[in-house]
């Protein structure tokens, strides 16, 4: 029963966030946006990454079984 209620009040808070909430705000002077820039550009460059890094484990994993 506890358990029940931790996962139905873990569950709450993502039904009030606002979709505008869980992004960087948008960006106001030149060089804001050039921080926001940067920050895409390493969030882009690092899902490239993880991607490469688990296609090839899990390629190894089910090739050397």
């Amino acid at each position: 029963m506890a358990s029940m209620v931790v996962a139905l009040y873990s569950g709450m808070g993502m039904t009030a966030a606002d979709p505008h909430q869980l992004n960087l705000p948008e960006p106001q002077t030149i060089i804001a946006r050039q921080i926001y820039d940067q920050h895409t550009l390493a969030l882009w460059v690092c899902l490239v990454i993880f991607i490469v890094v688990f296609g090839a484990m899990f390629y190894s994993v089910l090739k050397h079984r």
